[in-house]
């Protein structure tokens, strides 16, 4: 899918493109979209990473590589067999570190703003298809030393950093676009959790990145509301999400996470902008085993319960008291449902680790089930049929 960013608007369109006749690189790869037998040559993943990782590359050629990798992508979304999402998932690897090494990082004045938002989704386009190989390898040293997607966010002159740089009263929703589809790759990487990705790399991998990626985000280390303006246009962006794509909207609640956590009172300030709401709404979107499964392919569940999380719980940490809110918004019954589908979903593994985590076991945990006044709680969730929950009651309560 080619996602049309239009200068001016913080509304995105979506179109499908053509592929083109031939186009070849610096290196004079082919990158017209060559077949065998259904699934794309080895030689297409080298001649669109040649591209991307060029500074040579002009704007055209860079476009023409973002189809290719996108109708490949979207052969492999549309159930063209094995063969194909192999080949896609070579191609997605291939080209996500040179497309956040060299494309995400360029200055502005080679990859302007939308530009830099275009290519921002397509990495989530890649991370979606397979989590734990694309943002292994996008957060995995490189050659250079880097690990791209924390130089993403430190690069100097980037569109990134040129939108992080303005005032507080200078944003607007292009940029609230612009910082979520950056924040988007990181919903992915946590939706199959930090030790799936990381594990495969090497042991103390973790640790090692931990001790990075605190150093590196961008909405830390500053004044403490320096980013409120830009996480109210997130909230402003989720809830009139106007035909957004799911990327966007998922990666504005991470956004929201981000400014949130750790500022007791960057949460207040975002819990009083009626976030509650905006996440009753959005969840009505999704059956709970669209939510929980992620061979279902949505994003927005996952972020929504990352950000959610952090809002509720460093608003109580500022005095606020989220629970009536929460059980006005049907908290308990996203609870049971989530839990009841992760139970019939039957596969650890495809279940999104924030959404049955945070989407459910945090939710309880900050209704204070223990209290005297949550037992029409327990007697609710004790009757709800829910193998799971009986077994975490009898040894919680």
């Amino acid at each position: 899918m080619i996602i049309e960013w239009r200068s001016g608007h913080s509304r995105v369109e979506s179109s499908l493109h053509s592929w083109p006749a031939a186009l070849r690189a610096d290196h004079d790869h082919d990158l017209s979209p060559t077949l065998f037998g259904g699934v794309y040559s080895a030689m297409d993943s080298l001649a669109a990473a040649g591209v991307l990782a060029s500074e040579q590359s002009s704007a055209a050629e860079r476009e023409a590589a973002y189809v290719s990798i996108e109708s490949c992508l979207r052969a492999a979304a549309e159930g063209g067999g094995d063969d194909t999402r192999l080949a896609a998932v070579e191609l997605a690897v291939a080209c996500s570190e040179p497309l956040a090494s060299s494309v995400l990082c360029a200055p502005s004045s080679r990859v302007g703003a939308v530009e830099w938002r275009r290519a921002s989704l397509l990495l989530v386009e890649m991370a979606k298809l397979d989590p734990i190989a694309v943002c292994g390898k996008t957060i995995r040293r490189n050659d250079e030393g880097s690990k791209p997607v924390f130089a993403v966010w430190t690069a100097s002159g980037t569109a990134f950093a040129e939108m992080l740089a303005k005032g507080k009263d200078e944003w607007d929703l292009d940029d609230a676009v612009t910082a979520a589809v950056n924040a988007a790759w990181w919903v992915c990487f946590y939706q199959v959790g930090a030790s799936a990705v990381l594990g495969p790399i090497g042991e103390g991998y973790e640790m090692e990145i931990l001790g990075e990626f605190l150093a590196a985000v961008p909405y830390w280390g500053t004044s403490n509301d320096r980013f409120v303006p830009l996480a109210l246009l997130c909230v402003d962006l989720l809830r009139e999400p106007a035909g957004q794509p799911e990327a966007v909207l998922a990666g504005a609640w991470k956004v929201v996470c981000m400014v949130a956590v750790g500022r007791p009172l960057n949460g207040r300030a975002i819990w009083e902008a009626g976030v509650v709401g905006v996440m009753q709404t959005a969840l009505r979107q999704y059956t709970p085993i669209e939510r929980v499964s992620i061979s279902e392919g949505q994003l927005v569940p996952t972020g929504l319960f990352i950000g959610i999380k952090d809002v509720l719980e460093y608003a109580e940490y500022a005095g606020v008291d989220v629970i009536p809110a929460l059980l006005d918004a049907g908290a308990v019954d996203i609870a049971i449902s989530t839990l009841a589908a992760y139970q019939e979903l039957g596969q650890p593994d495809d279940a999104s680790v924030c959404v049955v985590t945070y989407g459910a076991l945090n939710i309880l945990e900050n209704l204070n089930l223990s209290s005297a006044q949550a037992k029409p709680i327990v007697s609710k969730l004790r009757s709800a049929g829910v193998g799971i929950f009986r077994y975490l009651l009898v040894r919680l309560f």
